[in-house]
């Protein structure tokens, strides 16, 4: 037997010959980033890299409970230049979002000019 929902209480009764509505339940908790952390500058150590810091502390989300995930991950080393940080909020409902921001690593070593150095051939 199909049945209906009537009334301002929204009991069940049996379909008769009423019209039917149909309708879709949509997920209010939505995962939706309303910060993304921003763009950044990393100073390259010795090695002409720089550790990705964790930046989904500055990421902010409509929900609490959002699952919030960073690609690369924090402490990656990073080559100079500009790398691409993708961030993704995940909801309870396996819904998502995702914004981008872009870290750029610097070499800010000045030369050093070495006097009356040789070379060989």
């Amino acid at each position: 037997m199909l049945y209906t929902m009537l009334g301002k209480k929204g009991r069940m009764e049996p379909l008769g010959p009423r019209s039917i509505c149909n309708f879709d339940t949509v997920n209010a908790s939505a995962a939706t980033i309303t910060h993304c952390p921003t763009n950044r500058v990393l100073i390259a150590s010795t090695d002409c890299t720089a550790a990705l810091p964790n930046l989904t502390v500055e990421l902010e989300s409509t929900n609490p409970d959002d699952v919030v995930d960073q690609s690369p991950l924090a402490d990656t080393l990073l080559s100079l230049g500009t790398n691409l940080v993708t961030f993704t909020v995940t909801d309870t409902d396996s819904g998502t979002d995702t914004c981008t921001a872009f870290v750029t690593v610097i070499d800010d070593t000045a030369p050093t000019i070495l006097v009356g150095a040789t070379t060989s051939p």
